[in-house]
């Protein structure tokens, strides 16, 4: 193999003997190159769907009908994280408490209307009660998951 020598028209290192184009040792501003597309397999930072931020939320869904008087543990006495509620029935004229084991944490107003989703966000360390009222009426769907 002859020295490489740069051609002068391109610009291109190549090898004297047979003007071919020869390996390079050196980057040639290649840190300069914005890669522009996204190589298979690899996650899009700037996509909805698929950059490393994204997080499907599993919840699971406890239906509470209201008009029972109890006290309805819906995690099952473990610890939980709470997503939401939502109102799949109006609820009547009393409030609905939401407890951590026996400490009331958050109350759902009374007369709630139907298709209502309330955000709720939030830990309970003891357990996920919603306390019902045989005097009250209304279903609720509690968004959970067990922590």
């Amino acid at each position: 193999m002859a020295e490489p020598v740069i051609n002068p028209a391109s610009g291109v290192q190549q090898d004297s003997s047979t003007n071919l184009p020869t390996p390079q040792k050196q980057t040639s501003n290649a840190a300069w190159v914005l890669e522009q597309g996204n190589i298979a397999g690899l996650r899009n930072p700037s996509s909805e769907e698929n950059s490393y931020l994204v997080a499907f939320e599993d919840w699971n869904i406890a239906v509470v009908d209201l008009s029972t008087d109890a006290a309805n543990a819906v995690s099952g006495g473990v610890p939980a994280r709470l997503g939401g509620v939502f109102v799949n029935t109006v609820l009547s004229a009393h409030t609905c408490p939401i407890l951590d084991g026996a400490t009331q944490k958050f109350v759902l107003p009374a007369s709630l209307a139907a298709g209502t989703f309330v955000p709720i966000k939030g830990r309970f360390e003891t357990s996920l009660v919603v306390n019902s009222n045989d005097a009250a009426t209304g279903e609720i769907a509690v968004l959970w998951r067990p922590v």
